[in-house]
């Protein structure tokens, strides 16, 4: 009985093609230096005009939380307001005047219901119309030879 070695499978073409393109890939460190001392000197001058923005962005925030404060003072002061008028001027009685009010929320929550649904329609609505006519124009382009269509 003999026995025979088994070879060792040669590397195939496609395997030293790959070999070849990882090599071409790397950088050499000279140029992995420089381009760390770039960013180095670019990254203090970045951060600067981040903080710079973020500050704007918090200045600008805190205004409109004064003003939400401002608007929510003003709304309870009408609220008050239009209580007294209805129940001094007009006569209501209490009762009449809080089943109104649960009326009128129950509405408006309805409404605000009403046209989030209409907003999502809308975009539902848009976006199949984008796509149908983009199936169209690339059907017609096809038909008429033309290959432009996306």
């Amino acid at each position: 009985m003999s026995r025979r070695r088994k070879k060792k499978p040669k590397p195939s073409s496609n395997s030293m093609k790959k070999r070849k393109f990882l090599k071409s890939k790397f950088i050499p460190v000279a140029q992995l230096k420089s381009a760390l001392r770039n960013l180095e000197k670019e990254l203090p001058g970045d951060l600067t005009y981040l903080k710079t923005h973020v500050d704007k962005l918090w200045e600008h925030a805190s205004r409109i939380d004064e003003r939400v404060q401002d608007l929510e003072i003003q709304m309870n002061l009408v609220t008050r307001l239009l209580t007294t008028v209805c129940l001094e001027q007009f006569g209501m009685r209490l009762s009449v005047l809080r089943k109104m009010i649960r009326r009128v929320e129950k509405e408006a929550i309805d409404d605000s219901q009403i046209q989030e649904l209409e907003k999502l329609y809308k975009l539902e609505f848009h976006d199949k119309n984008v796509a149908s006519a983009k199936k169209r124009r690339k059907k017609r382009g096809k038909e008429n030879g033309n290959s432009h269509g996306k």
